[in-house]
């Protein structure tokens, strides 16, 4: 995603400074947004970020033209005024569990998501492919993190102990960890347990197995977000795909 804003910018004849807001961190993210209006910059992109009431208020009350990436959330009066680039994030809760449902998975985990909005879209999207398959997601079913690899480390044994056929990896990085765990506990994937990824980075090609995703085009959303804002186009979701690998299995048994 940065490799495509810096090529977008650059070619549009600016030059891209990033300022680091951590990990939803309200603080680090208003600091962030004032520095960069303290120095008359043409426009912010906001990569990720999850807005408060303040930077919500500075960033409406500001001239300067600014556009959300990889977040949204059209519920939240906070976000509703700013546009956005985004993938479909309830549809690629939808997209991975239907992929399982349909190779035969029917005790599926989503395992890593957040609070935020991201994980409640994506969260709402997996839950509604299961129920229009007849399925009843259950709520241990469920673990939260933070999309990150360490967190995880403990995450699988406690989906496994629910019997289920399949989980759902809110990342990449969650997914590597899942697979590590997985060796650490003697559960074969996919043989055992099979394993969909949300991403699609190169993470999934180079574990063994590799792991099939649901893959988001990041160069693509980077590109689109430079494009929304120096050209004042509207919110828009990236197209996302399901690219398949080796970490899910097909069960013989019959779609209700």
């Amino acid at each position: 995603m940065i490799a495509a804003i810096q090529a977008e910018t650059d070619r549009a004849g600016y030059q891209m400074f990033i300022l680091y807001a951590g990990n939803h961190d309200a603080r680090l993210l208003n600091q962030a947004i004032s520095v960069a209006l303290e120095r008359h910059v043409a426009g912010i992109l906001l990569v990720a970020t999850s807005l408060d009431d303040q930077a919500a208020t500075t960033l409406r009350e500001t001239s300067t033209p600014c556009r959300l990436i990889s977040v949204y959330d059209e519920d939240d009066p906070r976000y509703t005024d700013f546009k956005f680039i985004s993938s479909d994030n309830e549809r690629i809760g939808y997209l991975a569990a239907k992929y399982l449902i349909e190779r035969g998975h029917r005790r599926i985990g989503l395992a890593g998501i957040d609070h935020s909005s991201t994980g409640k879209q994506r969260l709402h999207g997996y839950q509604r492919a299961m129920r229009e398959y007849g399925l009843i997601p259950q709520k241990d079913w469920v673990k939260y993190g933070d999309y990150s690899f360490g967190p995880q480390q403990n995450i699988l044994g406690a989906l496994y102990d629910q019997n289920l056929d399949a989980i759902i990896a809110a990342s990449d990085m969650v997914a590597v960890g899942v697979i590590r765990e997985a060796r650490l506990l003697d559960i074969r994937i996919p043989d055992d347990l099979s394993l969909i990824s949300i991403d699609g980075t190169f993470l999934c090609d180079i574990t063994i197995p590799t792991i099939t995703s649901i893959t988001q085009n990041f160069y693509q959303m980077g590109l689109a977000a430079v494009k929304s804002l120096l050209n004042n186009r509207g919110s828009e979701f990236i197209p996302i795909q399901v690219t398949p690998r080796d970490s899910v299995r097909k069960i013989a048994t019959k779609i209700p």
